[in-house]
């Protein structure tokens, strides 16, 4: 017969072994939550990025930026996503009125604003917005570029902005078409265009030499970044979560820095 310390010595092998396995035991995976954003918002997320999984260590982000009418078009087709930023109000609205989107009405995040960008080989040129767009149609070579307005909201504003200044009829035979606010950046930088409307916030991301030229606001609808979970997302709780931490007080000194601009506080106080 086995004495009582001979089992008693068998029991904490037992248990050093179950301590070892549970020791050995893989960590548990991150939840991993895909982005959908407007191309124009890289920069800045990719600041938030870090910030985020800090706090939030169980959560990893991964991104999935493009023109937001191509993200839509993703959405629409399955692609695994759990939030959707939005650079323009349409793309957001088809998605919801679709029931694939919470809330309908997106979460507001920033704001931004239109710039016309031209390089300095034509500082001469230039005195006004109406001064280039003048050059441009005299030149047969010259070329102005935007987002293609169906799919870019880049490309959206400036179509409105270029109508609301009563030039889009006569710039339309030199306009040349971005897929996105990344491939306009590209354009200007490598000097295939002379010119190019971008957002205010890319602005700093642009190597070549250029002078730099706001559109009054009047001239196009306001440029809002929504925010929206993908209802069929795993994780909505994980990614309200992160909507929250975008639209949080830590954050706006982050959107300033990137050209970025602040809602109203009445529109920021629109919460999920």
């Amino acid at each position: 017969m086995k004495s009582a310390h001979s089992k008693g010595g068998l029991w904490i092998l037992i248990t050093l072994v179950l301590g070892a396995c549970v020791a050995c035991s893989p960590p548990a995976k991150p939840i991993v939550l895909t982005i959908s954003a407007a191309s124009s918002l890289a920069p800045v997320m990719a600041t938030f990025e870090p910030g985020f999984e800090t706090t939030h260590p169980e959560i990893d982000i991964r991104f999935n930026f493009a023109s937001s009418g191509s993200l839509r078009a993703q959405i629409e087709n399955g692609a695994p996503t759990d939030l959707f930023i939005s650079a323009n109000q349409d793309h957001f609205q088809s998605l919801a009125d679709q029931n694939l989107l919470s809330p309908p009405d997106g979460i507001p995040l920033a704001m931004n604003q239109l710039v016309l960008a031209v390089h300095s080989r034509l500082a001469e040129d230039i005195r006004d917005l109406n001064s280039v767009f003048s050059h441009i149609v005299s030149q047969q070579d010259r070329s102005l570029a935007i987002g293609e307005p169906d799919s870019a909201p880049v490309g959206y504003y400036a179509r409105e902005a270029l109508e609301t200044l009563n030039t889009w009829e006569t710039l339309h035979t030199h306009l040349i078409y971005a897929k996105s606010a990344q491939q306009l950046l590209t354009w200007i930088n490598e000097g295939m265009v002379e010119a190019a409307i971008i957002y205010a916030s890319d602005q700093e991301r642009v190597q070549a030499e250029v002078v730099v030229m706001p559109f009054p606001e009047s001239v196009h609808t306001p440029i809002i970044y929504l925010g929206g979970i993908v209802n069929r997302s795993d994780y909505p709780h994980e990614t309200a979560l992160l909507l929250d931490y975008l639209k949080s007080n830590p954050a706006k000194p982050v959107w300033n820095q990137f050209g970025f601009q602040l809602l109203p506080e009445e529109v920021i106080a629109h919460t999920y």
